[in-house]
């Protein structure tokens, strides 16, 4: 075991990278940092007119897997990375605001459309990736999300 006041010998190989261990830390804590960062969404809650139709739509899309909440004709988002999910629309004006993480953004477009999906926003750049607005086939909105590798 090592700690702070000792010093880790390791055999050094002519073809081994050496990395110092502020390096190394600071690579693991990246791969290991969440996605999102403090006071980021949480949870979210999409209103529906008829959730059947969309925990269908969002299954299809991006995989999501719902599971029955404890009150109503509530369905909770089991794997969307955060807590979120499906409830009954209080009002007409009702509307969630959410981005979902894809791995190619052209593509997911492609498949918002083909499940009845709107394009509100077109692929938008900005420094760390690019996004786009779409509208589900019951006019909620939504993002689409693709970080710069």
């Amino acid at each position: 075991m090592c700690c702070c006041n000792q010093t880790l010998k390791i055999p050094i190989d002519a073809n081994v990278t050496v990395l110092s261990l502020p390096s190394v830390l600071e690579t693991i804590f990246i791969a290991s940092a969440p996605r999102f960062s403090f006071g980021s969404m949480s949870y979210f809650e999409i209103p529906a007119d008829r959730t059947d139709e969309l925990k269908s739509f969002y299954s299809s899309l991006f995989g999501w897997q719902f599971e029955k909440g404890e009150t109503g004709n509530h369905w909770m988002i089991k794997n969307a990375g955060i807590s979120g999910g499906l409830a009954p629309r209080e009002n007409p004006k009702q509307m969630p605001t959410m981005f979902v993480e894809v791995v190619s953004i052209d593509a997911y477009i492609g498949k918002a459309r083909q499940l009845g999906a709107k394009v509100v926003k077109n692929k938008q750049e900005i420094a760390p990736g690019y996004y786009a607005a779409m509208e589900d086939p019951q006019k909620n909105t939504f993002g689409i999300w693709q970080g710069k590798k």
